[in-house]
């Protein structure tokens, strides 16, 4: 199977800002964010990780028996032979969004209890394969770019929603790309200050995290 993206671009895990949520969204909605540099790697806008069952969290992999309905399962290996990975794309995104709009109901209510966090705009965008993947590298392509760099901004929208397997629907998102600014560099600087200032401090001359020395 070819992922879209680009192989997802390559890459690690992500950031603690919680997921983008499009349940609630309805059309016409949609939002606007920075991209910011990934822990991984500040130089790249993406992370790339193993997809997890969304209720159970366990890691994915791609089904080898190509008749199943079920296209993924959690068991790493089947008869002994190693199953492939699912793959996907996370985007941290710096958005004006807040009181945890584009979240998760599950998300919001964990959020209620802790009174002490506050939503700063950060979301996370993963990006599998399908229809949202397809849009996004619509976007990117239309402007002669194969990942998106630091301090790029996408524009999402909901353009419709449309019924799902599920007796649900699935939202139709539309993609737009802008390449770096230098107003949008001063969006990534200002993420980096905050991170680094969050960032515990070490201490000087101490070798082991609690400051104490080795015994030799």
């Amino acid at each position: 199977m070819t992922e879209a993206l680009g192989d997802f671009f390559g890459g690690g895990e992500g950031s603690g800002a919680p997921s983008v949520s499009w349940a609630d969204a309805r059309a016409k909605e949609g939002f606007s964010g920075v991209v910011l540099p990934s822990e991984a790697d500040p130089d790249k806008g993406h992370e790339t990780i193993q997809a997890r069952h969304i209720d159970t969290g366990m890691p994915q992999y791609w089904n080898p028996d190509k008749t199943s309905k079920m296209k993924k399962v959690t068991e790493p290996s089947t008869n002994g032979v190693p199953n492939q990975p699912v793959r996907q794309a996370v985007i941290l995104l710096q958005t004006p969004l807040r009181n945890w709009e584009f979240t998760s109901a599950k998300f919001r209510a964990k959020a209620e209890e802790d009174k002490d966090r506050v939503d700063d705009g950060l979301r996370k965008l993963f990006i599998g394969g399908g229809p949202l993947a397809t849009e996004m590298n619509k976007a990117l392509r239309a402007n002669g770019v194969q990942a998106p760099p630091v301090g790029a901004t996408f524009k999402m929208d909901v353009i419709k929603r449309v019924p799902n397997e599920f007796g649900s629907t699935t939202p139709e998102i539309a993609f737009i790309y802008t390449p770096p600014t230098p107003a949008t560099a001063k969006v990534v600087a200002e993420y980096t200050e905050r991170t680094k200032a969050a960032a515990p401090a070490e201490s000087a001359g101490s070798f082991f995290a609690d400051g104490s020395e080795p015994p030799f």
